[in-house]
């Protein structure tokens, strides 16, 4: 199969679809994988270890989509380029349908292509594996971005989440224990924050303190509750349920 991983689009978009790890897996296996150039640059990845790791670098981007049976994205194209796709090809991306336009939607029908949302996608045990990975990464990065808005260079009030000898560590709360809240949790812990986990279900709140295997402090997520934890939080990180 001809795979093709286009540069992506988006402003402050630093990810690409394959890595040069995932481009030689693939080509192991018989496959092309036609990569853009510069496709990479942002996340590290040059042309030239793309072009090691067996893929091809194509310097247009209508080559890419052009000779691509598989299109793989990290952001679904603009629809300024479904012009560019051919029927029967496939894409694969976070398409995010369901909050699409409908005259989006309506043009991409009239492409005959699979577009198929990373984000539905899910494993035997009903867990969508792409938004996991995702939520996990958005949880730790939600941390160490918060310790930064925390320090006086950004606005903050001039506290270390860490603490230090004689500095007690910033006090912060995680509303919601799904993937994105426990990773935030264990990266929160982990750098000696004073941590608080609130969720509506006791079992997600059981679950999150199996995981974290740290005797970290819980309530229920009430109204009374929330209202109580925010007034003496210095760092409020809001997680999805699941």
């Amino acid at each position: 199969m001809d795979i093709g991983v286009p540069s992506e689009s988006l402003a402050h978009e630093h990810r690409v679809a394959l890595t040069p790890g995932g481009v030689k897996a693939l080509v192991a296996q018989g496959h092309r994988v036609f990569i853009q150039s510069g496709a990479g640059a942002a996340a590290g990845h040059s042309d030239d270890d793309y072009r090691v790791a067996g893929g091809v670098v194509a310097y247009a981007r209508s080559e890419v989509f052009g000779r691509a049976e598989l299109l793989l994205g990290v952001q679904a194209p603009h629809r300024d380029e479904y012009a560019l796709f051919h029927p029967d090809q496939a894409v694969l991306a976070f398409w995010g349908l369901p909050a699409a336009h409908a005259d989006d939607l309506r043009q991409l029908a009239g492409q005959q292509v699979t577009a198929v949302g990373l984000e539905v996608i899910e494993d035997d045990a009903g867990r969508a594996p792409a938004l996991m990975a995702m939520s996990e990464i958005a949880g730790s990065l939600a941390v160490v971005v918060g310790a930064g808005l925390l320090l006086n260079e950004f606005g903050g009030k001039g506290i270390l989440l860490t603490g230090a000898p004689g500095v007690p560590p910033a006090n912060t709360v995680i509303l919601g224990t799904g993937v994105l809240g426990q990773a935030a949790a264990r990266a929160a812990v982990g750098l000696g924050a004073e941590v608080l986990m609130l969720d509506s279900d006791i079992g997600q709140l059981r679950l999150a303190l199996h995981r974290l295997q740290r005797a970290v402090p819980t309530m229920i997520a009430t109204a009374y509750n929330i209202e109580r934890a925010l007034a003496f939080a210095d760092l409020v990180i809001a997680s999805p349920a699941a």
